[in-house]
This record gives C-alpha cells, sequence and structure tokens, in this order.
C-alpha cells in the first residue's frame, strides 16, 4: 500500500476510500493489501492528464 499511496500522492484514507467506490480496489493477502498494476497505473495516467491540461 504505501508504494501506491506515494505513487499516486494520495493518503491511506483516500485509497481505501475509492477501494469502497470502486475505484481502486484490492485483494489482501496475509492482511497486506495488493493491487493491480494495471488499476494503479490507469489511475496515475488519469492523474498525470488532469494535472498537465
Amino acid at each position: 500500500m504505501t508504494e501506491v499511496k506515494n505513487l499516486l500522492s494520495k493518503t491511506r484514507k483516500t485509497l481505501y476510500s475509492w477501494h469502497e467506490k470502486g475505484i481502486l480496489t484490492f485483494f489482501k493477502i496475509g492482511g497486506q493489501n495488493y493491487y493491480k498494476t494495471e488499476d494503479v497505473l490507469n489511475l496515475l495516467y488519469i492523474n498525470t492528464e488532469a494535472t498537465t491540461n
């Protein structure tokens, strides 16, 4: 989660909120949250596009 949080420049609370809204889902293995690389990259792209336009 820390890597995703830092990459997207978002808080842990925001990531959980996005999970609840279905924006960025994760799955748990051994108590750790894991995100699909494709989903994270899509959000990163959207975030980058929004800040450059």
